[in-house]
Order: structure tokens, then sequence, then C-alpha cells
């Protein structure tokens, strides 16, 4: 289970261990993971937000201000039956329309003030989508897609599953990993 505050977020691994304390006022964050050439972070820390990911917003800006002229998704799958702290990169994909998704981002509603409790969902991934703006800066989103949550390094929305699904839609491949049985509609052994 996880259990997401504003203000902090209290996190429980798959055994339901007790939880790891984050605050995004108290607690320093680690270093960054390096990135690739995309500008996606080469690994992320499944059981807490990122904090560090690229800040493009003045403090009174819209959750993902303006509009961003490209983007990047970065997918990183995890799985919930283990308990692990690091998920690294495992592909990425062009966005269509960013600005389109960066406007549906911004309707979507606010994390609750009493917060959210989500259960591990066995494998799912998470995603990092950079957005990139005309004059060169970026601004990071991740999407936990088994929450769901969407954050940025300042705020946090609850996106509805079509902007998670159009997330997942851009990697088909993944939609069975080794040892996982087909997902509906997918052929085997052609």
């Amino acid at each position: 289970m996880i259990a997401v505050g504003v203000g902090g977020t209290a996190l429980l691994n798959a055994a339901g261990d007790a939880p790891a304390r984050f605050s995004a006022s108290v607690d320093p964050a680690p270093p960054p993971a390096p990135v690739d050439v995309e500008g996606c972070p080469r690994w992320v820390d499944p059981t807490t937000p990122d904090r560090r990911l690229p800040n493009h917003a003045a403090p009174a800006d819209p959750f993902v201000p303006g509009t961003p002229r490209s983007a990047v998704v970065c997918r990183y799958p995890r799985d919930d039956r283990q308990a692990r702290h690091r998920t690294d990169l495992a592909g990425t994909r062009a966005l269509p329309d960013p600005a389109e998704y960066a406007r549906a981002l911004r309707a979507q509603p606010a994390l609750p003030t009493g917060g959210l409790a989500c259960p591990g969902a066995g494998r799912q991934a998470d995603y990092v989508v950079m957005f990139g703006y005309d004059d060169g800066l970026r601004h990071g989103v991740r999407v936990m897609s088994s929450c769901p949550i969407a954050a940025d390094a300042r705020r946090a929305v609850l996106p509805d599953a079509e902007l998670v699904a159009r997330l997942d839609a851009l990697f088909p491949e993944a939609a069975s990993g080794p040892g996982e049985p087909p997902a509906p509609g997918r052929l085997v052994g052609r």
C-alpha cells in the first residue's frame, strides 16, 4: 500500500513494512540520477516523489506552465511485489501533441488535502514526461500509473485513467513482459 499525503508522503513497501517518511521541506533530496540524451533520469526511486525534476515554472504558474513545444516520455517499469528503491529507464518515446497533454493535466483535480491511499498493484510503470519549451528549458512531471498521481517539483494532481492510458499506449511492447500472461488481444507464439 502506498499512502500519499499533502506536506509529506508515507510510503509502505509491498510487504506493509513501517512507512518511510518524506517531506519536501525537511528531508534533503538525494543527488539526482544522471540523465540520458533525451533528458530522462537514468533511474527513479519508485517509493518517493521526485522533487529534483526540471522546473520551468514560477510559484504562481499553473501545473505544467505555458505551451510546451515538445515532450519526451520516459518509462520506468516496476513491480510492487518486490521492494526496490530504484527502477531503471526502460525506454523513451515522443509524446504526440504535448501542448494538449499539458492542458489536460492542468484540468485534473489537485491531490486531496487529507492524502490518498493506494494499494500496490503488481507490475506497472512510472513515467517522467519531460516537456520542452521554445526557450530551451524543460519541465518534468512524474506520472505514477499504480496510484495514479502526477507531480512536478511544486504540486500534484490526480490524472484520470485516460491520461495514464495515453502514456501506456506509447509502449505497446511493454503490455506483456517476460513470464507474464499476454495482454488481451496480443498474439503469442507467431
